[in-house]
């Protein structure tokens, strides 16, 4: 099972979010845009959106998301804007929560802890 799956459209970010929470032990896909959304194969228990994406916010996501995946994935939004600015867009969106980018690579394997536990066996 795949335990994070993150959308940013920055490879950059992508590259080190997906490698900090795989030296965790969580097993993380990385998407850049809407073609990695669909070819998706399996719902995994945590979403991390960027919030804004060259093609797309990562808002707009939610609902195909839910839609689309089994399991009922929890989505947070992840983003550099100010945190009252996240909060708010995601309880307008309808997302399970936020991660700041501000509360670094700590705060981030912090998070996902406290959301999704420890990383999945096998």
């Amino acid at each position: 099972m795949i335990d994070v799956v993150v959308f940013d459209d920055s490879r950059t970010v992508r590259m080190f979010v997906q490698m900090t929470l795989s030296e965790q032990g969580y097993k993380v896909e990385a998407c850049s845009d809407l073609s990695g959304f669909q070819a998706a194969e399996q719902a995994p228990r945590l979403v991390l959106l960027d919030v804004h994406m060259d093609e797309f916010f990562g808002t707009d996501l939610i609902a195909s998301i839910r839609q689309n995946w089994p399991g009922d994935p929890l989505i947070y939004l992840y983003s550099d804007m100010e945190e009252e600015k996240l909060r708010d867009k995601m309880m307008a969106s309808g997302a399970d929560g936020y991660i700041a980018k501000s509360w670094g690579f700590e705060g981030l394997i912090e998070a996902v802890r406290a959301v999704i536990g420890e990383p999945t066996e096998g």
